[in-house]
């Protein structure tokens, strides 16, 4: 004996299944974006390993160096973070600047001032001091 199903019954299976691949979708979802997380901290740590890298061969052997726009926009956007860009590769990085020209000298003013004015306005905190040096020199090698 078979038994047919109502068009309700129909319906309600239908529903189900369909939620219940939302939900699997979902969850695949979570697990893909954890993994990407993972990677993305991952490539964030080599691109300041090629970054880094890049400054160190231009200091010590210029024609083998390159220039690569990449690794010099990650440098002058990090540049007053200590923990990124340590002291030892930030005074490589003030020689590299003072050759710098264009668009890139300009905007690296800007952010020196900008920074400046930040750590003025605040309540001079000591995290934001060591940027605020760097700044400083930044700005009194560019000017």
């Amino acid at each position: 004996m078979t038994k047919k199903r109502t068009a309700n019954e129909s319906q309600q299976l239908c529903t189900e299944t369909i939620t219940e691949k939302k939900k699997k979708k979902k969850e695949k979802k979570k697990v893909s974006s954890e993994t990407d997380k993972v990677v993305g901290d991952s490539e964030k740590t080599s691109a300041r390993d090629l970054a880094l890298e890049y400054l160190k061969k231009w200091h010590e052997n210029r024609k083998q160096w390159s220039f690569q726009k990449v690794r010099q926009v990650w440098i002058l956007q990090h540049m007053y973070d200590t923990q990124k860009v340590p002291d030892e590769e930030f005074k490589i990085l003030l020689e590299y600047m003072e050759n710098s020209k264009g668009k890139a000298r300009e905007n690296t003013i800007k952010q020196a001032e900008v920074v400046i004015e930040k750590f003025e306005e605040t309540d001079n905190d000591t995290a934001a001091k060591e940027g605020y040096m760097r700044a400083r020199q930044v700005l009194q090698m560019l000017s």
